[in-house]
């Protein structure tokens, strides 16, 4: 499955970007300061090139419920680097919340109880506590 970004660009639902006029296909370069896919393309219009995260192109064009303001983008497996389709998907910070939290089998217990609680915040994957980090309650 393909879809048109614009100008001369494609994107598919693996992750790669595909320029319809060099009929070259890329993923970008890894960003090992964000730890995540950035790719440069060239903007007929403007004249110059525009940076994207890649997960994030892939989600605007193939989930049309995403909202930037609402929902952030989760990388199922974890793994940043795979940023085809099937690996991600969108919450929002509600959703984000009760599923860590289901995961640990609490309810009555905030973000920031968890992570006060050092021997379970510490026993958490990294995703987890990067989720707790980012939506911790103030």
């Amino acid at each position: 499955m393909q879809k048109k970004l614009f100008d001369n660009y494609m994107i598919d639902s693996l992750g790669f970007i595909l320029n319809t006029k060099t009929n070259l296909k890329f993923k970008g370069s890894f960003n090992k300061k964000h730890n995540l896919y950035k790719i440069n393309l060239y903007n007929t219009k403007e004249k110059k090139d525009k940076s994207f995260y890649l997960h994030k192109l892939m989600v605007e064009s193939f989930i049309s419920e995403y909202n930037e303001k609402i929902h952030s983008i989760i990388f199922i497996d974890g793994d940043k680097k795979n940023c085809s389709l099937d690996n991600l998907k969108i919450a929002t910070k509600d959703q984000i919340i009760k599923t860590t939290k289901n995961d640990l089998s609490i309810s009555n217990i905030t973000l920031k109880e968890i992570k006060n609680n050092i021997d379970i915040y510490n026993s958490l994957p990294t995703t987890k506590r990067k989720i707790i980090l980012k939506y911790i309650e103030k």
